[in-house]
């Protein structure tokens, strides 16, 4: 849907978001101004599905075509067809901020302008690793807002969409899976931290039963302190950032000193 409909330069399409919403209001006219806005998201996820497809396709001629080419013909087959699909790129871009613009005219709720967001020329770019399970850029790759996007039959509409969507789903496993993993080594930590001031507590508290010196007993004394004061203070930070506290046998023989 073009924004506007040139008829041999005598008229344009008369749209709400075209002639302004004013216009409409004057005339209670907001059911069009609904139903045009229904249409522009439906061009949005068409538009969308459209610039996915071509960036993915460009992904696939860049591995498969282009660095497998080895004569000056084939170099410049791939070529052509990369420029052809940069300028389909461009073309689905265009419409959508085409779309976009007329969605905020149109006074579209923040809701929607939050799913529809504005389209960067960063985001028309897409790397060869993305279809690429062994690759090594997965760890810093991160996908443009608008794959996140559900447009129904996309994977039915081109082979390799299921393939860039399964690597960048196994991506995302991987630095979730990284990151529960670190949770967990950083509360077990936490928990080994507690336990070695109560370990030196304890190892403190049995010096300081067989010391005879008021000098020895002091400084005994002193490090049991010490070290109490640090579990204590390892505790309350641990309560504090809700971990979860698990007792051990070294706990039970402390309190018994």
């Amino acid at each position: 849907m073009a924004d506007t409909t040139d008829l041999g330069g005598i008229a344009t399409l008369l749209l709400p978001s075209n002639v302004g919403m004013a216009a409409f209001h004057s005339c209670n006219s907001g059911r069009l101004r609904d139903m045009e806005l229904r249409l522009r998201i439906g061009q949005a996820n068409d538009v969308l599905n459209g610039l996915q497809l071509a960036l993915v396709d460009k992904a696939v001629v860049f591995r498969n075509v282009v660095r497998h080419a080895k004569s000056y013909s084939m170099k410049t087959r791939a070529w052509d067809a990369i420029h052809t699909i940069n300028r389909a790129v461009r073309k689905q871009a265009t419409i959508y901020k085409q779309c976009r613009k007329a969605m905020v005219a149109l006074g579209a709720s923040a809701e929607t302008l939050t799913h529809y967001q504005q389209l960067e020329t960063s985001d028309l770019t897409v790397s060869t690793a993305a279809i690429t399970q062994n690759a090594h850029a997965h760890r810093v790759s991160h996908l443009p807002w608008f794959w996140s996007i559900d447009v129904p039959m996309d994977t039915k509409s081109i082979t390799w969409m299921p393939e860039f969507y399964r690597t960048h789903w196994l991506r995302a496993k991987a630095v979730r899976d990284r990151w529960s993993e670190e949770e967990q080594l950083l509360t077990a930590e936490f928990q080994w931290t507690i336990n070695y001031f109560n370990y030196q507590a304890v190892q403190w508290h049995t010096c300081h039963s067989e010391c005879d010196a008021l000098g020895t007993s002091c400084y005994t004394a002193r490090q049991i302190a010490v070290y109490e004061r640090l579990s204590e203070h390892a505790k309350s930070k641990q309560q504090s950032m809700s971990l979860k506290y698990i007792p051990t046998s070294m706990d039970i023989d402390a309190s018994n000193v």
